[in-house]
């Protein structure tokens, strides 16, 4: 009996990688082909292979249970393409528009026009605007920011 098993355990045995298969190993595939039914080589490779799928195929149910608007397989190909399309899916949700509420009037202030005349006279650039002209944006924007809407002030113009 001995001798038969030795005989056996040297078939799981690989001459390229110059290894066997332990004791424990051996007993363990035994058990498998004996409780799976597996009568070959090919069957075990089949139950071998189904060792990863089984658990991928689970999570991409779950991953689908779990965000049922997203298909990994069209949706993305990568994890990075997914978290895309959840970020973009989602950050408009809790979207806050600005308040457009028109700030107090106020003349825009002839120091920061010398400040501009200056920055731009470094750049090499033409400064072709006047107080009046500026004072008109303001009152057209409604002295608010043209980019956040946040109210426009003497300190903050």
């Amino acid at each position: 009996m001995q001798m038969r098993r030795q005989n056996l355990m040297c078939l799981w045995s690989c001459k390229l990688r110059g290894t066997s298969i332990t004791s424990n190993d051996y007993e363990r595939v035994k058990f498998v082909w004996g409780y799976y039914g597996i009568k070959s080589i090919k069957d075990l490779l089949v139950w071998y292979n189904n060792l990863d799928v089984v658990p991928f195929i689970k999570a991409i149910k779950a991953q689908r249970e779990l965000f049922m608007r997203f298909n990994m397989f069209t949706d993305g190909v990568s994890l990075p393409g997914l978290s895309e399309k959840v970020m973009y899916q989602t950050c408009f949700n809790n979207l806050q528009y600005p308040d457009k509420k028109p700030a107090n009037a106020f003349q825009f202030p002839a120091k920061r026009l010398g400040g501009y005349k200056s920055q731009d006279a470094k750049a090499k650039q033409e400064f072709g605007m006047t107080l009046d002209h500026l004072d008109t944006l303001l009152q057209r924007q409604k002295n608010l920011c043209g980019l956040c809407y946040c109210q426009l002030t003497v300190d903050t113009v």
